[in-house]
């Protein structure tokens, strides 16, 4: 699967209206919009950064990973993606964009 198939699959799975999020309420205009966006898919980004720290927390104190550990870094990792492309998708960076600053983020 490449980046552009994950923007297709994400835009039909994950779907930003009204009926969805009620807090968007009547906003019809693009900035609004994607203020609305940029705040919810940070507010997944901390949940799931939340959940990573848990992990790393409980191994500071016990030196070790707790059982289920490894999947729920996966899920974290995952859903963090997700949210990414989400994120670039809703500012109009398309799958080629976004795939030109990964590669130039490992520069």
């Amino acid at each position: 699967m490449n980046l552009s198939d994950l923007y297709q699959l994400i835009e039909k799975h994950y779907i930003f209206n009204g009926d969805a999020y009620p807090a968007i309420g009547k906003i019809n205009a693009k900035e609004p919009f994607q203020a609305f966006v940029l705040n919810h898919v940070l507010l997944h980004a901390v949940k799931q950064t939340g959940k990573l720290a848990t992990i790393a927390e409980a191994y500071d104190h016990s030196g070790n990973f707790r059982q289920g550990a490894r999947e729920l870094i996966r899920e974290s990792a995952a859903k963090l993606i997700v949210n990414s492309i989400q994120l670039a998708a809703h500012f109009d960076i398309d799958p080629d964009e976004l795939e030109t600053s990964i590669r130039d983020s490992l520069k």
